[in-house]
């Protein structure tokens, strides 16, 4: 699983840009754009406000803290 593409895949369809997610979720842009280059690092926290913003199905939600 590509889960970069799985959060941008979900905010995008929730009408969410790359640049308005990082905005809404109040995670710094330099911490944002580590985060995503390595989507493994995201906190909890972190996931939560994104979840918050894009919605993921709970599978997906699971999928992304479960799979390496």
């Amino acid at each position: 699983m590509d889960k970069k593409s799985v959060i941008y895949g979900a905010a995008q369809l929730k009408g969410l840009t790359r640049e308005k997610l990082q905005k809404m979720s109040g995670i710094p842009p330099a911490t944002f754009a580590r985060r995503m280059a390595n989507p493994d690092s995201i906190t909890i926290a972190e996931l939560r406000r994104l979840d918050q913003l894009a919605h993921f199905e709970d599978k997906v939600l699971l999928a992304l803290v479960k799979e390496r």
